[in-house]
Protein backbone atom coordinates (compact mmCIF):
# COMPACT_ATOMS: atom_id res chain seq x y z
CA UNK A 1 0.00 0.00 0.00
CA UNK A 2 1.38 3.41 -1.02
CA UNK A 3 0.55 6.37 1.22
CA UNK A 4 0.12 10.05 0.42
CA UNK A 5 -0.43 12.76 3.03
CA UNK A 6 -0.32 16.47 3.81
CA UNK A 7 3.19 16.38 5.32
CA UNK A 8 6.35 14.19 5.31
CA UNK A 9 5.84 13.04 8.91
CA UNK A 10 2.25 11.90 8.19
CA UNK A 11 3.30 9.52 5.42
CA UNK A 12 6.55 8.49 7.12
CA UNK A 13 4.85 7.46 10.37
CA UNK A 14 2.14 5.32 8.75
CA UNK A 15 4.71 3.82 6.36
CA UNK A 16 6.96 2.92 9.31
CA UNK A 17 4.00 1.46 11.23
CA UNK A 18 3.19 -0.72 8.21
CA UNK A 19 6.74 -2.10 8.23
CA UNK A 20 6.27 -2.99 11.93
CA UNK A 21 3.09 -4.98 11.21
CA UNK A 22 0.38 -2.29 11.65
CA UNK A 23 -1.17 -1.35 8.31
CA UNK A 24 -3.39 1.72 8.09
CA UNK A 25 -6.09 0.67 5.61
CA UNK A 26 -9.15 2.92 5.92
CA UNK A 27 -10.32 6.21 7.38
CA UNK A 28 -13.56 8.20 7.48
CA UNK A 29 -15.18 10.86 9.63
CA UNK A 30 -16.31 8.21 12.11
CA UNK A 31 -13.63 5.52 12.19
CA UNK A 32 -10.11 4.33 11.34
CA UNK A 33 -9.25 0.73 10.44
CA UNK A 34 -5.86 -0.84 11.16
CA UNK A 35 -4.74 -4.26 9.92
CA UNK A 36 -2.63 -5.97 12.61
CA UNK A 37 -0.33 -8.54 10.95
CA UNK A 38 0.97 -11.59 12.75
CA UNK A 39 4.51 -10.13 12.86
CA UNK A 40 3.16 -7.21 14.92
CA UNK A 41 3.30 -9.59 17.87
CA UNK A 42 -0.26 -8.75 18.92
CA UNK A 43 -2.18 -11.49 17.12
CA UNK A 44 -1.66 -15.22 16.50
CA UNK A 45 -3.87 -15.26 13.40
CA UNK A 46 -1.73 -15.96 10.28
CA UNK A 47 -4.04 -13.65 8.28
CA UNK A 48 -3.85 -10.95 10.91
CA UNK A 49 -6.83 -9.07 12.30
CA UNK A 50 -8.53 -5.79 11.36
CA UNK A 51 -9.41 -3.49 14.24
CA UNK A 52 -11.81 -0.54 14.00
CA UNK A 53 -11.19 2.59 16.06
CA UNK A 54 -14.37 4.66 16.44
CA UNK A 55 -13.49 8.37 16.18
CA UNK A 56 -15.31 10.85 18.42
CA UNK A 57 -13.43 13.98 17.33
CA UNK A 58 -10.36 15.11 15.41
CA UNK A 59 -8.46 18.18 16.60
CA UNK A 60 -6.75 19.30 13.41
CA UNK A 61 -3.25 20.74 13.07
CA UNK A 62 -2.74 24.47 12.47
CA UNK A 63 0.30 26.74 12.52
CA UNK A 64 -1.05 28.36 15.71
CA UNK A 65 -1.79 25.08 17.50
CA UNK A 66 1.42 23.28 16.41
CA UNK A 67 -0.27 20.04 17.41
CA UNK A 68 -3.06 17.67 16.37
CA UNK A 69 -5.09 15.03 18.12
CA UNK A 70 -7.76 12.38 17.81
CA UNK A 71 -10.29 11.24 20.41
CA UNK A 72 -11.37 7.61 19.96
CA UNK A 73 -12.55 4.41 21.60
CA UNK A 74 -9.84 1.74 21.89
CA UNK A 75 -11.29 -1.58 20.62
CA UNK A 76 -8.95 -3.58 22.87
CA UNK A 77 -10.07 -2.25 26.26
CA UNK A 78 -13.11 -0.10 25.38
CA UNK A 79 -11.52 2.99 26.95
CA UNK A 80 -11.79 6.46 25.47
CA UNK A 81 -8.35 7.89 24.65
CA UNK A 82 -6.82 11.02 23.25
CA UNK A 83 -3.72 10.65 21.07
CA UNK A 84 -1.69 13.81 20.43
CA UNK A 85 1.33 14.62 18.31
CA UNK A 86 3.03 17.93 17.76
CA UNK A 87 6.05 20.17 18.07
CA UNK A 88 8.30 19.16 20.96
CA UNK A 89 7.93 22.48 22.81
CA UNK A 90 4.14 22.40 22.45
CA UNK A 91 3.69 18.82 23.69
CA UNK A 92 6.25 19.17 26.50
CA UNK A 93 4.28 22.10 27.92
CA UNK A 94 1.17 19.87 28.02
CA UNK A 95 2.65 16.82 29.73
CA UNK A 96 1.54 15.93 33.23
CA UNK A 97 4.33 17.18 35.54
CA UNK A 98 3.89 14.11 37.75
CA UNK A 99 4.54 11.72 34.89
CA UNK A 100 7.86 12.96 33.51
CA UNK A 101 11.05 12.82 35.57
CA UNK A 102 14.33 14.73 35.09
CA UNK A 103 16.07 11.76 33.47
CA UNK A 104 13.34 11.43 30.84
CA UNK A 105 13.36 15.19 30.30
CA UNK A 106 17.14 15.20 29.77
CA UNK A 107 16.83 12.30 27.34
CA UNK A 108 14.20 14.12 25.26
CA UNK A 109 16.30 17.32 25.18
CA UNK A 110 19.38 15.35 24.09
CA UNK A 111 17.44 13.46 21.42
CA UNK A 112 15.88 16.61 20.03
CA UNK A 113 19.21 18.49 20.06
CA UNK A 114 20.88 15.71 18.07
CA UNK A 115 17.93 15.59 15.68
CA UNK A 116 18.07 19.34 15.01
CA UNK A 117 21.78 19.13 14.17
CA UNK A 118 20.96 16.54 11.51
CA UNK A 119 18.16 18.70 10.11
CA UNK A 120 15.36 16.35 11.19
CA UNK A 121 11.77 17.31 11.98
CA UNK A 122 11.07 16.25 15.56
CA UNK A 123 7.71 15.47 17.14
CA UNK A 124 6.53 14.25 20.53
CA UNK A 125 3.59 11.88 21.01
CA UNK A 126 1.30 11.82 24.02
CA UNK A 127 -1.82 10.04 25.29
CA UNK A 128 -4.61 10.82 27.75
CA UNK A 129 -7.14 8.27 29.02
CA UNK A 130 -10.62 9.57 29.92
CA UNK A 131 -13.26 8.07 32.16
CA UNK A 132 -16.90 8.23 31.09
CA UNK A 133 -17.76 11.35 33.13
CA UNK A 134 -14.78 13.29 31.69
CA UNK A 135 -15.78 12.24 28.18
CA UNK A 136 -19.40 13.37 28.63
CA UNK A 137 -18.28 16.69 30.11
CA UNK A 138 -15.89 17.53 27.27
CA UNK A 139 -18.45 16.30 24.73
CA UNK A 140 -20.99 18.82 26.13
CA UNK A 141 -18.39 21.59 25.99
CA UNK A 142 -17.64 20.84 22.35
CA UNK A 143 -21.35 20.78 21.46
CA UNK A 144 -22.03 24.09 23.26
CA UNK A 145 -19.10 25.74 21.49
CA UNK A 146 -20.30 24.50 18.09
CA UNK A 147 -23.81 25.86 18.75
CA UNK A 148 -22.42 29.39 19.10
CA UNK A 149 -22.24 30.42 15.44
CA UNK A 150 -20.57 33.79 16.08
CA UNK A 151 -17.78 32.59 18.38
CA UNK A 152 -17.56 28.95 17.33
CA UNK A 153 -13.86 28.83 16.37
CA UNK A 154 -12.68 30.79 19.41
CA UNK A 155 -14.74 28.73 21.88
CA UNK A 156 -13.66 25.44 20.30
CA UNK A 157 -10.00 26.43 20.54
CA UNK A 158 -10.50 27.34 24.21
CA UNK A 159 -12.08 23.88 24.77
CA UNK A 160 -9.18 22.18 22.98
CA UNK A 161 -6.63 24.14 24.99
CA UNK A 162 -8.20 23.07 28.33
CA UNK A 163 -8.72 19.49 27.22
CA UNK A 164 -5.34 18.78 25.58
CA UNK A 165 -3.36 18.80 28.82
CA UNK A 166 -2.03 16.32 31.42
CA UNK A 167 -0.72 14.05 28.67
CA UNK A 168 1.45 10.99 29.24
CA UNK A 169 4.52 10.96 27.00
CA UNK A 170 4.61 7.83 24.81
CA UNK A 171 7.34 8.59 22.30
CA UNK A 172 9.36 10.91 20.09
CA UNK A 173 10.00 10.80 16.36
CA UNK A 174 12.57 12.34 14.04
CA UNK A 175 11.76 12.50 10.33
CA UNK A 176 14.02 13.70 7.53
CA UNK A 177 12.63 16.96 6.18
CA UNK A 178 13.39 16.40 2.52
CA UNK A 179 13.72 19.27 0.09
CA UNK A 180 11.93 19.28 -3.24
CA UNK A 181 14.09 18.57 -6.27
CA UNK A 182 16.45 21.35 -7.46
CA UNK A 183 15.75 23.64 -4.47
CA UNK A 184 19.47 24.13 -3.55
CA UNK A 185 20.41 24.77 -7.17
CA UNK A 186 17.61 27.31 -7.71
CA UNK A 187 18.37 29.22 -4.50
CA UNK A 188 22.05 29.28 -5.46
CA UNK A 189 21.11 30.78 -8.85
CA UNK A 190 18.98 33.42 -7.10
CA UNK A 191 21.94 34.47 -4.97
CA UNK A 192 24.27 34.55 -7.98
CA UNK A 193 21.77 36.92 -9.61
CA UNK A 194 22.02 39.12 -6.48
CA UNK A 195 18.39 38.43 -5.54
CA UNK A 196 17.84 38.76 -1.80
CA UNK A 197 16.09 35.68 -0.41
CA UNK A 198 14.24 35.10 2.89
CA UNK A 199 13.12 31.66 4.01
CA UNK A 200 10.19 31.42 6.43
CA UNK A 201 9.91 28.12 8.32
CA UNK A 202 7.95 26.85 11.30
CA UNK A 203 10.99 25.00 12.63
CA UNK A 204 12.98 25.98 15.69
CA UNK A 205 16.09 28.14 15.22
CA UNK A 206 18.68 25.35 15.18
CA UNK A 207 16.72 23.21 12.70
CA UNK A 208 16.01 26.22 10.47
CA UNK A 209 19.73 27.05 10.37
CA UNK A 210 20.65 23.51 9.34
CA UNK A 211 17.95 23.44 6.66
CA UNK A 212 19.34 26.80 5.46
CA UNK A 213 22.69 25.13 4.86
CA UNK A 214 21.18 22.02 3.25
CA UNK A 215 19.26 24.12 0.70
CA UNK A 216 22.31 26.37 0.08
CA UNK A 217 20.58 29.49 1.28
CA UNK A 218 23.41 29.65 3.83
CA UNK A 219 26.97 28.82 2.80
CA UNK A 220 30.27 28.33 4.63
CA UNK A 221 31.72 31.60 3.27
CA UNK A 222 28.95 33.65 4.93
CA UNK A 223 28.98 35.47 8.25
CA UNK A 224 25.77 34.15 9.85
CA UNK A 225 24.15 36.25 12.59
CA UNK A 226 21.68 34.53 14.91
CA UNK A 227 19.07 36.17 17.12
CA UNK A 228 16.61 34.52 19.49
CA UNK A 229 14.14 36.92 21.11
CA UNK A 230 14.06 40.70 21.47
CA UNK A 231 17.29 41.14 23.46
CA UNK A 232 19.46 39.21 21.01
CA UNK A 233 17.80 41.00 18.10
CA UNK A 234 18.68 44.38 19.67
CA UNK A 235 22.27 43.25 20.18
CA UNK A 236 22.74 41.82 16.67
CA UNK A 237 21.05 44.55 14.68
CA UNK A 238 21.85 47.68 16.71
CA UNK A 239 25.29 46.94 18.03
CA UNK A 240 27.12 43.91 16.69
CA UNK A 241 26.07 44.42 13.08
CA UNK A 242 27.16 48.06 13.17
CA UNK A 243 30.54 47.13 14.64
CA UNK A 244 31.20 44.35 12.14
CA UNK A 245 29.59 45.93 9.09
CA UNK A 246 32.52 48.09 8.02
CA UNK A 247 35.10 45.30 8.18
CA UNK A 248 32.78 42.86 6.39
CA UNK A 249 32.13 45.38 3.63
CA UNK A 250 35.86 45.92 3.26
CA UNK A 251 36.52 42.17 3.00
CA UNK A 252 33.49 41.68 0.71
CA UNK A 253 32.03 39.06 3.06
CA UNK A 254 28.52 37.76 2.50
CA UNK A 255 26.08 38.08 5.36
CA UNK A 256 23.03 36.14 6.51
CA UNK A 257 20.76 36.23 9.54
CA UNK A 258 18.70 33.53 11.28
CA UNK A 259 16.01 34.77 13.70
CA UNK A 260 13.06 33.34 15.60
CA UNK A 261 9.46 34.57 15.67
CA UNK A 262 9.94 36.82 18.74
CA UNK A 263 12.94 38.54 17.15
CA UNK A 264 11.02 38.90 13.89
CA UNK A 265 8.05 40.54 15.66
CA UNK A 266 10.38 42.98 17.40
CA UNK A 267 12.17 43.89 14.17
Amino acid sequence: MFYQGPSPDETTLVDFAQKQGFEFIETSETHVKIHYFQDSGLTDDPEGVVKTYNIHRRMEFSSDRKRMGVLFTDPDDGKIKLFMKGADSEIKSRLSPDLIDDETNDYIDDFLARSSVKGLRTLLLGIKVLDESEFQEIKREFENAEDDIENRDTLLEECFDRFERDLILIGATAVEDRLQEDVPEILEDFRKANIKVWMLTGDKLETAKNIGYSCKLLTDDMVVFQAKGKEQAESVFNQKLEEDNESMMREMKKRAVVIDADAFSYL
